[in-house]
């Protein structure tokens, strides 16, 4: 598999056999900690999304409430004490808004699009317009290194 080219047809079919076998396993799981038949559970999954009220109708959920009810039912059920401290390992990582539009950087690319940020900002202070302009050199110079990248066809201006 490569991150740079399409499927070929046995990745894709190797690809979505290894999807269906997860999510085989998770709704069979799912329907078992439910108490709930397979094929009723799985004609509720297929892929929808439920409001938390609906999914409680439904019974996917037990109860409605907010993380922190869920970690104070999770020490319950562990037998923890209610003072007794609990770490939280919070996934995936936060990532920087460079990160969201290029993805996970490695140290060197990291440093690279830092640069450029702290020098897009002082620009922008200095010359929007210049800014607007530095942002699209950037990504034509990433565009370069790429062999895809997808980007609006135009620039949005707001005065």
């Amino acid at each position: 598999l490569s991150t740079t080219t399409g499927f070929t047809d046995s990745e894709r079919a190797a690809m979505t056999k290894l999807l269906l076998d997860i999510y085989k396993q998770f709704t069979e799981k799912a329907a078992k900690g439910r108490k709930m038949e397979y094929a009723k559970l799985e004609k509720l999954a297929r892929g929808r999304i439920y409001s938390g009220a609906t999914a409680l109708k439904l019974g996917l959920v037990d109860k409605l409430g907010t993380l922190e009810d869920a970690v104070e039912h999770a020490k319950e059920l562990a037998k923890l004490g209610p003072d007794d401290k609990v770490e939280r390992l919070i996934l995936p990582k936060a990532t920087s808004p460079l990160e969201s539009l290029f993805g996970p950087l490695n140290p060197d690319e990291q440093t690279r699009v830092s640069a450029d940020a702290a020098l897009f900002s002082a620009l922008k202070a200095i010359s929007p317009d210049l800014a607007d302009d530095l942002r699209n050199a950037l990504q034509i110079n990433r565009l370069a290194r790429e062999s895809r990248l997808m980007l609006m066809p135009f620039t949005i201006r707001i005065r």
